[in-house]
């Protein structure tokens, strides 16, 4: 089996996608970015991407 095949069947439950909050002025808010990942982590989501 490949890598990509074994991290493939690996995966299970939802995929969430990891959202991209933005400034006003157009720059990535990595505090609201951060916030999403840790409620994510605690609702043991078992993936992002």
């Amino acid at each position: 089996m490949s890598r990509a095949s074994n991290a493939h069947a690996r995966m299970k439950g939802p995929v969430v996608p990891l959202n991209v909050c933005f400034n006003a002025d157009g720059t990535v808010n990595y505090a609201a970015v951060s916030n999403y990942v840790s409620w994510l982590a605690e609702k043991k989501t078992a993936i992002v991407m």
